[in-house]
């Protein structure tokens, strides 16, 4: 089977869950003997200038971004991706509420991470928190709850690793809510700080 180009993992006590975009995991090889080798071998010519298929040609994993969902009172919502300066999630409600969403967008900065959070209603930008310069600093704090997602975030619950490429943001229930989340990322392919096109992670929903 082709394996797609975008991961989520979902993490429960004990148990875990690779899922892809048909939400299998690709089946499992029966075991089969290995064939026997022909009785003469032909040795094929090797050409010195092609490139071995094991070289490093750098991080070209189509797997990038991944999205991984711990569950517990609350959701830890990871990305991951090595090549990313910039992650972003996006949550959004079911049905008539498909158009209410809260977006978060974190970004590596020259001295501190940028961050900013936006709630949406019915499509319409209602509320922006500024956050920037907050992640990771135990000393101030913003953040808030969208007004019908029924889900709360803050500075303090966002963290970011530039070295792995790994972003995590905690979200908060008000009440037992039906979302569905999604993450990307962004990176620097041209110059420092001009962010490249946006990739997408394969969406969880809770519904």
């Amino acid at each position: 089977m082709t394996r797609l180009p975008r991961r989520l993992i979902l993490t429960m006590p004990a148990l875990l869950i690779v899922l892809t975009a048909c939400g299998t995991t690709a089946p499992t090889e029966p075991n089969v003997p290995p064939s026997r080798p022909s009785e003469s071998p032909v040795a094929t010519p090797v050409d010195s200038d092609a490139p071995s298929a094991t070289q490093d040609q750098g991080n070209v994993d189509p797997e990038y971004p991944e999205l991984a969902v711990e569950v517990g009172d609350g959701y830890v919502i990871s990305i991951t991706d090595p090549a990313a300066k910039a992650w972003r999630w996006e949550v959004r409600g079911p049905g008539v509420l498909a158009e209410d969403r809260l977006e978060i967008v974190v970004e590596v900065g020259d001295i501190t991470p940028g961050a900013e959070a936006r709630i949406y209603k019915r499509g319409s930008l209602v509320d922006v928190f500024d956050m920037n310069g907050m992640v990771g600093d135990d000393t101030v704090a913003a953040g808030g709850c969208h007004p019908t997602l029924q889900v709360c975030f803050g500075s303090d619950g966002l963290t970011i690793d530039p070295q792995t490429g790994r972003a995590s943001l905690v979200l908060e229930r008000v009440e037992p809510v039906q979302f569905a989340v999604q993450g990307a990322t962004a990176g620097w392919p041209g110059e420092p700080f001009i962010l490249g096109p946006w990739r997408t992670t394969e969406p969880y929903s809770t519904y």
